[in-house]
């Protein structure tokens, strides 16, 4: 299914424009963003009353339902590049841009929650809609793909507001990091139900993709970019600050990600690149200074902190890459994670241990240095045992010559 193509004629350049682009659906989509944010003070981050908040979900709504109804109609009437442009505008709004489902969690928790899951009903039945009006069986796994952003993108203001509300208003700082954690699981989810190979490369033939390959890219997108966004947001509505560490499970998800992106071979440098710089990103943004609160016990003397959480789980990301590539550089990698997440919980604790036990291998390898004749000469004696059994060996994996075998077969 193709869009259909800018009309010919000799009209005015700004009637072609109109004609041909119609912008007013832009324009329209544009001064309901802007009316959102102006009524509940986004720009300020003022407290609103629930009523307001409600009216304009409930507003919200339905010029989302004018909007799909408007995209199914022209879309039967064969006028597919205005309604593919409906379609994309009812995607920005279904990725939460205007942080509704935040600020009423902000006012009540309780008629948040309420009112997010009749919300989250509402979106379920307008993606479906979406779907059905892009022509994509709602069978296909981006279906349940883009269900599981848009369930992620409104269950986490509700559980910040809930531990805030029992944290007497505070958000702990170890939340806000589990729900990155969250966010880059998503990256990995993606790989594992849905084709990236068939959703985000070139079509063979050079021509351009149909309106559904269009629409998924945007429904897929859109929402991990507001979720990122409401994360960001929070550390500023509840007063946390934002530490680098927050990024690594984005940049953890994104390296698998980026192993999978495509299968062509010209692209495979990039990919074995990406998925070798990525989690060392993450590792390295995880060492950076990190507050006491992000520390916890697992077990009596084992500690987990982001730099270990980081450095487990990349040199998972890294044998993931050693199995897909079979390059030993992600094995080497792997296991330089693998020691380094043995050796301590910090920065300083990792230097110190390595320290101690380079000094106690030093140790030991002294030790084993023989000193005086008679060492030496146990050394030697068991060391001629040594090399007579490797003699055995390399002469019992020949074979006899074929004279020999001749011979024999006349003796006998």
């Amino acid at each position: 299914m193709t869009l259909d193509p800018p009309r010919a004629g000799p009209q005015s350049t700004l009637s072609r424009l109109v004609e041909d682009y119609n912008p007013f659906y832009l324009l329209s989509a544009a001064c309901m963003l802007f009316g959102v944010f102006a009524l509940n003070d986004s720009l300020d981050w003022s407290p609103i009353g629930p009523r307001r908040l409600l009216t304009m979900i409930v507003t919200l709504n339905i010029y989302e339902l004018a909007v799909i109804g408007l995209a199914i109609f022209l879309m039967r009437r064969n006028i597919r590049r205005d309604a593919l442009l409906l379609l994309v505008v009812e995607a920005f709004f279904l990725a939460d841009v205007g942080f509704l489902n935040m600020e009423v969690f902000a006012t009540d928790v309780k008629i948040g929650l309420l009112v997010n899951v009749i919300v989250f009903a509402a979106a379920v039945m307008k993606v479906a809609l979406v779907f059905n009006a892009a022509r994509i069986p709602l069978k296909d796994a981006r279906f349940a793909f883009v269900l599981m952003q848009l369930a992620v993108l409104f269950a986490v203001p509700g559980i910040f507001g809930a531990i805030a509300q029992s944290h007497n208003d505070f958000l702990p700082a170890l939340a806000v990091y589990a729900a990155w954690w969250l966010v880059g699981a998503l990256p990995v989810a993606y790989t594992m139900t849905i084709s990236s190979v068939d959703l985000f490369r070139r079509r063979p033939d050079g021509l351009p993709v149909g309106p559904d390959v269009i629409l998924s890219r945007v429904l897929v997108i859109l929402p991990m970019l507001s979720l990122i966004a409401h994360l960001c947001l929070a550390n500023w509505v509840y007063k946390v600050t934002f530490h680098p560490a927050n990024l690594a499970p984005l940049f953890l998800g994104l390296a698998v990600l980026a192993g999978h992106a495509d299968e062509h071979m010209g692209t495979l440098g990039r990919r074995i690149r990406l998925q070798l710089v990525l989690p060392f990103v993450a590792v390295a943004l995880s060492a950076i200074k990190f507050p006491h609160d992000l520390i916890f016990a697992i077990t009596p003397g084992i500690d987990a902190s982001p730099l270990r959480t980081a450095l487990i789980v990349a040199s998972v990301v890294y044998l993931e890459g050693l199995w897909q590539f079979r390059q030993a550089w992600f094995g080497v990698a792997s296991s330089l994670c693998i020691a380094a997440a043995t050796m301590g919980h910090t920065v300083g604790s990792i230097n110190d241990n390595s320290l101690r036990v380079a000094q106690t291998g030093a140790s030991a390898f002294d030790r084993l240095i023989p000193k005086t004749l008679s060492e030496w000469g146990m050394y030697s004696i068991g060391l001629s045992f040594v090399l007579l059994a490797i003699g055995a060996l390399i002469s019992l994996n020949r074979r006899p010559a074929i004279e020999e075998v001749n011979s024999q077969d006349e003796v006998t």
